[in-house]
């Protein structure tokens, strides 16, 4: 399979990414209650994180309230304060698509530094703190990254956004077949702050088949890799058959119904087959019993983007002597009706199609614009199975923004 390239560029909500950070921080900081050399302390978050994105690391600064105890014979000595933690959450793109994070305790800060005295010793409540964090480290750091890793699955996001796209390329195909996308090395860059959105960019390499509808689809996951530049876009391409089944339905179409004389076309069945030329026979019941036989060189003009039907024949051969005197009307109706088939223009077709697409779907996950600058066929041509080519894509890009 050939495989070309989709970039991609992903806006992520700093208020998104604030809700996402204080979800995993009030899972992973909630009420905990740690001993340390006799001294109970527990640790609570008191407020809203700050988060900040840098290159390959978010930075999160966590307000925790802090509350120790001792028992000092028949009392209970207290104290209370507050401190800010910095954890810096280095991050990667797992090979299932997934936000993997390796924290670390950076730093702290006192935010309100509590007064603790234990009968008649004095223990700097910094000392204290060290030897608690210091403990308390690995458990705080596993629980913070098991609870960004359970909600940042990025798949989804993907296979929406292909979905959407194959169905901005589907409305446009003039054939029975689906597209369906294959996935290959996405490569990402590394993500940069700008206002209010956090911006990750980055390209797709796509493979394109054509199949049956309602064919079970192999969808395939992509090999992940971080990038420094954009590469320059290559088309997707995609060989292409249009089958006689769909000829013979434009055929219908254009053909049945149409009054000739009083009465309606009925075209009862057609027959296509490919030898040197394009040979069509189709039964008449209606006005006339008999054959309408068609033969016709199919060519396809690339420059122009249209289908021609050149050196066609049409002849009419009535059942019986019956039908005889209206069988020349039938044969000029049908050549006037081909004339005003042909050419098909087939790629004013589809650019008309195009420009009519919604520009963004709206999912549970977020906003998707699909585009594709242009989709063009570059080749096609009369098989024995049918109309066979090759279609390419160009600018193709996906816009996600989740607010």
């Amino acid at each position: 399979m050939e495989y070309g390239t989709l970039t991609y560029k992903v806006a992520l909500s700093q208020s998104k990414l604030n809700g996402l950070c204080n979800a995993a921080m009030e899972k992973a900081l909630a009420k905990d209650d740690i001993e340390v050399n006799g001294v109970e302390v527990t640790l609570k978050k008191s407020g809203e994180v700050d988060v900040a994105v840098e290159g390959k690391a978010i930075l999160v600064n966590v307000p925790l309230d802090i509350h120790l105890r001792r028992k000092a014979g028949l009392f209970t000595v207290e104290g209370k304060g507050g401190i800010s933690l910095s954890l810096k959450l280095n991050y990667d793109i797992s090979k299932d698509l997934k936000l993997k994070c390796k924290t670390e305790l950076v730093d702290h800060q006192w935010i309100e530094k509590p007064e603790l005295e234990l009968g008649a010793l004095n223990i700097p409540v910094e000392t204290l703190m060290n030897l608690v964090l210091g403990h308390y480290e690995s458990v705080l750091v596993a629980k913070v990254d098991n609870a960004i890793n359970e909600n940042t699955n990025l798949l989804p996001f993907v296979y929406q956004g292909i979905q959407s796209l194959e169905e901005q390329i589907n409305a446009v195909m003039p054939v029975s077949q689906v597209v369906d996308i294959k996935l290959g090395n996405m490569g990402n860059m590394t993500p940069r702050t700008t206002g209010e959105y956090i911006w990750f960019n980055g390209q797709l390499e796509l493979g394109l088949s054509v199949q049956d509808k309602g064919r079970v689809r192999n969808d395939m996951l992509p090999t992940v890799s971080w990038i420094s530049e954009l590469a320059n876009s290559e088309s997707i391409y995609a060989d292409i058959e249009l089958s006689y089944e769909d000829v013979k339905a434009l055929l219908i179409e254009k053909l049945s119904g149409v009054e000739i004389g009083g009465k309606q076309m009925e075209i009862t069945a057609i027959n296509i087959r490919k030898n040197e030329s394009l040979n069509i026979n189709m039964d008449l019941a209606s006005p006339i019993k008999g054959k309408v036989i068609l033969d016709a060189d199919l060519v396809y003009n690339k420059m122009e983007g249209s289908i021609y039907a050149e050196n066609l024949d049409v002849a009419v051969k009535p059942a019986n002597f019956i039908y005889k005197i209206t069988a020349p009307i039938v044969n000029k109706f049908i050549e006037g009706k081909l004339e005003e088939i042909f050419p098909i223009k087939l790629q004013e077709l589809i650019n008309t199609n195009l420009s009519k697409l919604p520009k963004e779907f709206k999912t549970e996950k977020g906003t998707i614009s699909p585009k594709i600058q242009t989709l063009t066929v570059k080749e096609l041509a009369a098989t024995e199975r049918g109309l066979a080519g090759k279609v390419a894509i160009s600018g193709a890009e996906l816009d996600l923004t989740i607010e």
